[in-house]
């Protein structure tokens, strides 16, 4: 969490002066840093409580209802909110903002966003952004794409309150979901109230069966304390979101090239300007306690928010006069961050005023304590920088805007003077679209977030809007280097989705007998005859314990019954907060009762059964055939309803019957394996940044682990996200967009075994003319045999132990030591391999065949 890393963040701040190249060009006039608030409404802020609980909720089963933040009474005006929470409560809650009205209002949503991390994505919610600003955005490393989803609930949209009538936010969002345990979101308004007085809630609720039921809400619930938590929540009356500067850049020949162009700060410890050669922006250099913050932090960025909140009367000391008391949470550069008395602070219990004033100046030699400063990082607020170059050297000349951190990933987005969007490479208005840095956690790097080439006698004016998301790190070091080339060089991107794709099948898992998934609170199972989901009873026990995230509840067939386990964070890899958290199988019966349960050491990452055998995936791999003994094993399964594979070491084998028969991969064996329904599949070829244009997204899929189909996708930066089974189709879910295939099936393929190795070809074996047809290669290869190939004259030639075989494409002749033998199928060419029939030339070089019609496997045993 943001909060419990600061120090990291203020460790990396550090840095900051060692890192700058070449320290600055002394000779050149500093850039004065001051921002202004830009005003134009009213911007709404609520990140506190930073982890949110069961006791914080609105929902009427919590025994104090409370929201987390109220806005009462505010009238027409132009307003921007942002609200995020992580998710502590242990069950999926939904956050939402309530509108209400006492004597009636017209209230305007002019654009909206919302989202939670999908995957491994970072915890910035870049995916908000874009449905909020009416912009699409690319994140320079390549990882990232965020589309804006236009007409979104028929978004910009006015609706009227009558007296005492409310309305929420979620209605107006095409994605929203509930939030996981321990996971977070963004939720991101552009409102206008058009007419009358209305409140603004924000408030976290329950979910409950159905997504968006606010009938448990208690509108009656607390208006919600500040807690002393690192985070903050309020309301800056005189503006939006924006603070902005003018920068003037004059360059000539003096001008040197690479060295940073001197800033100068003003801020409480330099009121009359800090030169230095960065200036430093999303940070209260009181938090800070480094003195590199003290002196680069520009401070004119940050807003002013106050809450009132009557809690606060109780923590003044008791010879405080009543006249100096007040109920409105200062949250500022200006006043401590404290509530109740703390020994350490410099006045006695009964003096003390919480969130007292500090002092608009302050001796950077003897700073107050930074345990009682503000943590404010200006999160969602943009930095707008008005750009005037002007270039009065004989050759051009351009300007390179950095930002160095770590743990950020904010957005930039260039325009011209007037406010038209532009494309950032090429600073044209033709396929304009936003750029975010990439988050490198533990490491800081420098980025060139924008250039413009301004040529000799020549002045360009820009206007660039820098945001750091929320749940990023404040704290950001902000540099102009003039060149003579661009450092932020043009790169080729796959193009963006036309929209976005809200996935169908998201919650359908495979049991490893049966399809389920849940609907509205509901189990359903898939009836593979009547192509229709039947709802599964649960008894009272087992729905309670499952209710509140059973979007999350996957569940497998044992021999028992089954094993249920939550399944919320598995695609999170290392962004799991608490690993040894949610980490617990509970056993049923074939009623769905709950028979028992096992805890394990770690995060349960998957689990599948066999029908026989339950394997679990926690800190390591454990098996057990009776549910109370667990026996960690060096091997990792794969079962897709009638075959398993297990991983032991690089190499996959097909376990049956407890014996465990290798899988030799033509070309390169696959790193991992996973399975749906009846299906196998694995990413052959993929995509692996925006930028990679060369790579072909083809997703290898198999009924048996052996034969092998591939099916290309679109060669775009797709980010798979899971393939499912419904039917005979197979549903392949990537973030954007969602692809249908038929499922493959195993007619007319053949499994062929060699020396106890089942050999799966690139090309297939199978039947022709009632022979087992195969690639000769990996065939021969595996055999012992070497291999000769005539390419003018189409001959195969093959020698094993003294023996010879020749084979002519086309030609049902072969020459068997020098002898002419007929066979019943002629060798032919597929997919640039050679076939030719398995059984003939095993044969013809002392190999013996058996045939299992069953299992359609052709067992060849060589003598070498």
């Amino acid at each position: 969490m943001r909060k419990k890393l600061f120090a990291a963040a203020m460790a990396v701040l550090m840095l900051f002066a060692l890192c700058v190249p070449g320290g600055f060009a002394a000779n050149a006039k500093a850039i004065p840093i001051r921002f202004h608030k830009a005003g134009g409404g009213q911007f709404i802020y609520c990140n506190n409580p930073e982890a949110v609980t069961k006791t914080d909720l609105s929902s009427t089963d919590n025994p104090s209802p409370t929201y987390l933040m109220k806005n009462e009474d505010l009238g027409p005006d132009n307003y921007s909110v942002f609200f995020c929470f992580y998710n502590f409560a242990g069950f999926d809650i939904e956050p939402d903002v309530e509108f209400t009205s006492e004597n009636g209002a017209v209230i305007k949503i002019n654009s909206i966003g919302y989202y939670t991390p999908q995957g491994v994505e970072f915890w910035d919610c870049l995916g908000a952004w874009p449905d909020y600003l009416g912009v699409n955005i690319r994140s320079l490393a390549g990882n990232e794409q965020h589309v804006a989803f236009a007409g979104a609930k028929n978004v910009p949209a006015e609706f009227s309150l009558n007296s005492g009538e409310n309305d929420w936010a979620s209605r107006y969002l095409y994605n929203y979901e509930a939030l996981k345990p321990e996971a977070t979101f963004n939720m991101l308004i552009d409102f206008t109230i058009v007419s009358g007085r209305a409140d603004v809630n924000f408030a976290a609720l329950k979910h409950t069966k159905t997504l968006g039921d606010r009938s448990s809400h208690d509108p009656n619930a607390a208006p919600g304390k500040y807690v002393r938590d690192n985070t903050v929540k309020g309301i800056d009356k005189e503006t939006l979101p924006i603070v902005e500067t003018d920068i003037q850049i004059c360059i000539d020949k003096d001008t040197p090239n690479g060295e940073p162009v001197p800033a100068e700060v003003f801020n409480q410890y330099h009121p009359e300007g800090s030169v230095t050669p960065f200036w430093t922006t999303n940070i209260n250099p009181s938090r800070d306690e480094y003195m590199v913050s003290k002196n680069t932090a520009a401070g004119s960025d940050m807003l002013s928010l106050t809450y009132e909140d009557d809690s606060k009367l109780a923590y003044y000391g008791r010879s405080v006069p009543q006249s100096q008391r007040d109920n409105v949470w200062q949250m500022d550069l200006y006043h401590f961050d404290t509530a109740g008395y703390d020994p350490s602070l410099p006045w006695t219990a009964d003096e003390h005023v919480p969130n007292a004033f500090t002092s608009e100046t302050l001796d950077k030699n003897n700073p107050p304590n930074p345990n009682f400063q503000f943590n404010l990082g200006n999160f969602g607020v943009t930095n707008r920088y008005r750009l005037a170059i002007e270039n009065r050297d004989s050759i051009p000349r351009t300007l390179n805007y950095y930002i160095k951190s770590s743990c950020t990933s904010n957005i930039v987005i260039a325009r011209d003077k007037d406010g038209t969007m532009l494309n950032p490479f090429t600073l044209e208005p033709e396929n304009p679209f936003a750029i975010s840095k990439e988050i490198t956690w533990g490491e800081q790097t420098d980025a060139c977030m924008f250039s413009a080439e301004v040529g000799p006698g020549e002045t360009k004016e820009y206007v660039l809007d820098v945001i750091l998301p929320t749940n990023n790190f404040g704290g950001q070091a902000n540099s102009i280097r003039i060149d003579t080339v661009k450092h932020l060089q043009p790169r080729e991107y796959s193009p963006f989705p036309s929209y976005m794709q809200t996935q169908t099948n998201k919650d359908v898992f495979f049991t490893g007998a049966e399809t389920m998934k849940w609907e509205n609170g509901a189990l359903l199972r898939f009836d593979e005859d009547a192509a229709v989901w039947n709802e599964v009873i649960l008894p009272e026990t087992t729905r309670t314990l499952f209710e509140a995230e059973s979007n999350h509840i996957s569940l497998v067939k044992t021999g028992a019954g089954y094993a249920a386990r939550f399944c919320g964070w598995d695609d999170f890899g290392n962004s799991i907060m608490n690993k040894n958290r949610k980490n617990t199988v509970y056993f049923l019966d074939s009623s769905m009762n709950v028979t028992g349960q096992k805890t394990f050491p770690d995060y349960i990452f998957g689990f599948l059964s066999d029908g026989k055998t339950l394997y679990v995936q926690s800190d390591k791999v454990y098996r057990t055939d009776n549910l109370e003994t667990f026996e960690p094993v060096e091997e990792t399964p794969v079962w897709n309803g009638k075959y398993l594979l297990v991983k032991k070491g690089s190499t996959f084998y097909e376990r049956k019957e407890e014996k465990d028969i290798p899988i030799v991969f033509e070309g390169q064996t696959p790193k991992e394996i996973f399975s749906t329904d009846g299906v196998f599949y694995y990413k052959k070829s993929w995509q692996t940044s925006l930028t990679d244009k060369n790579t072909e997204n083809i997703l290898s899929v198999s009924p048996d682990g052996v034969n092998w189909t591939d099916i290309a996708l679109p060669s775009n930066f797709l980010e798979l996200l899971k393939v499912s089974r419904v039917g005979d189709r197979l549903f392949v879910s990537t973030k954007f967009e969602q692809f249908s295939f038929d499922v493959p099936t195993q007619a007319g393929l053949v499994r062929v075994q060699l020396n106890g190795e089942l050999l799966s070809f690139l090309t297939q074996s199978k039947i022709s003319q009632d022979r087992t047809m195969v690639p000769i290669r990996l065939f021969f290869e595996k055999l012992g045999a070497s291999v000769g190939w005539n390419g003018a004259t189409g001959t195969v030639t093959a020698e094993k132990g003294g023996r010879s075989i020749e084979l002519n494409i086309g030609s049902k002749t072969a020459f068997a030591d020098g002898v002419a033998v007929e066979m019943d199928v002629a060798p032919y060419i597929e997919n640039d391999k050679t076939m030719v029939p398995m059984r003939f030339i095993s044969e013809q070089l002392g190999c013996t065949v058996d045939w299992d019609e069953n299992t359609k496997t052709a067992a060849v045993d060589a003598i070498f």
